[in-house]
């Protein structure tokens, strides 16, 4: 059934119709309309209203409720008041903001599932794709599947998960002639032998998506849905959209696919979600420049103020911590640089200008002020940050691919 909120994602707009109660409250419902629109706000519209007019605009509480709708799905959720309306005596229109809220496709409450599957957006086209089989049955087709593909086992906070490609399909009709399309959704698994704890679960999941962004390119949560046997319980953590670039073909988007990384993936995750504050407070700034759109000069003082943090724990200069990053970078990348900029020294030396002049007012004279100069250093000094947080987790960084993305970054020209 397409109308089934369960076989949304967070990123389709919907409405569905509910009966809802409080949980205090059960024995009284009121009929509303779920609004969700993806990446702003989830608004149920309820009348009659949940309390009377005076209750209305005094009491500061969230409503902690629940919602059957008309396929019998149950919507649970937490919201706050944003207004109401008055279209007759006695009748108000009362209007909730809910916030993250989930959807079960069962009624009862007991629900300890072991295993959470997820995607994220642009998952279907760097994760294999396997083809569906649709065998014929004399009596029409039946469409299967492939089965999940294991790809190992990843520890976090002392659990145990067991890392999965998982594949499914989801057809729609087109007219009555029987046609229909066929669409083929692949994510991610994450399995364990105990019941899943819903914050670091998703805390996990969050990490993992993270580390894709490093690989790849921005994304952004899209499904994430706990399953045990039949039960299904899919949330919606309205989800906010990222920097998506315009051309993701540009020569200066370092983008890697699976099959460049699939021997390393699993140790790169592990290394990721057991690594030092320090590799995850770099990670945090470099990703503050993938995901949100800035001026360049901002650019530059995340990815300096990465590295600082990444050596914070070392008695060093800005240029000293600068010089040290570069040098654990491995010969070949080192070379390029040298190549491209000239003497290395200079080089670091401008950027640390630029750096203090952009912060503190300093150096005027001797920072980058030439726009097309400032690009130039500010787009090969993060690359260099990406190499070398690839290089901490696991990535072999002198394949020819990755040197090639380097060499195309030294060589582009920006107007």
């Amino acid at each position: 059934m397409k109308n089934r909120i369960i076989d949304k994602n967070m990123f389709q707009n919907f409405e569905v119709k509910a009966c809802w109660f409080l949980n205090d409250k059960q024995n009284t419902g009121s009929y509303g309309l779920l609004k969700y629109s993806a990446g702003q706000d989830a608004i149920v519209e309820i009348s009659p209203a949940f309390c009377n007019e005076a209750e209305q605009f005094n009491s500061p509480s969230p409503y902690d409720m629940y919602g059957i709708s008309e396929r019998g799905e149950i919507i649970r959720g937490i919201g706050y008041r944003v207004g109401s309306s008055f279209n007759h005596p006695g009748l108000s229109i009362e209007r909730i903001q809910l916030f993250d809220f989930s959807i079960d496709n069962f009624r009862d409450d007991s629900f300890s599932p072991k295993l959470v599957d997820f995607s994220a957006t642009d998952f279907n086209y760097w994760l294999p794709n396997q083809k569906v089989s649709i065998p014929n049955k004399g009596l029409g087709i039946i469409v299967e599947p492939p089965k999940a593909v294991e790809i190992g086992k990843i520890k976090y906070d002392n659990v145990d998960y067991t890392l999965k490609i998982g594949y499914a399909n989801h057809s729609e009709p087109r007219n009555y002639n029987h046609d229909f399309n066929l669409r083929m959704n692949t994510f991610l698994m994450l399995e364990t032998d105990q019941t899943l704890e819903k914050n670091k679960t998703e805390q996990l999941i969050q990490r993992i998506i993270e580390m894709y962004e490093i690989i790849a390119e921005p994304a952004s949560l899209k499904d994430v849905c706990y399953i045990e046997g039949n039960k299904k319980r899919k949330l919606f953590l309205n989800p906010k959209y990222k920097n998506f670039l315009d051309n993701k073909y540009s020569p200066n988007l370092f983008f890697l696919d699976y099959n460049d990384v699939q021997s390393e993936l699993l140790n790169v995750i592990n290394n990721w979600v057991s690594s030092s504050k320090e590799l995850q407070l770099l990670v945090d700034d470099y990703l503050l420049t993938v995901n949100y759109r800035s001026v360049i000069e901002n650019d530059l003082v995340n990815y300096t103020q990465g590295i600082e943090s990444y050596f914070r724990n070392e008695h060093l200069t800005l240029r000293n911590k600068i010089n040290k990053f570069i040098e654990e970078l491995s010969e070949s990348y080192r070379e390029l640089l040298a190549e491209h900029v000239g003497n290395t020294d200079d080089w670091i030396e401008k950027l640390v200008n630029t750096r203090v002049f952009l912060t503190h007012g300093d150096r005027e004279k001797m920072a980058v002020s030439n726009p097309y100069k400032l690009v130039q250093m500010t787009k090969i000094f993060g690359f260099m940050v990406r190499i070398f947080i690839l290089q901490k987790l696991g990535i072999t960084i002198d394949k020819p691919k990755i040197l090639n993305k380097f060499k195309n970054v030294l060589t582009t020209h920006y107007y």
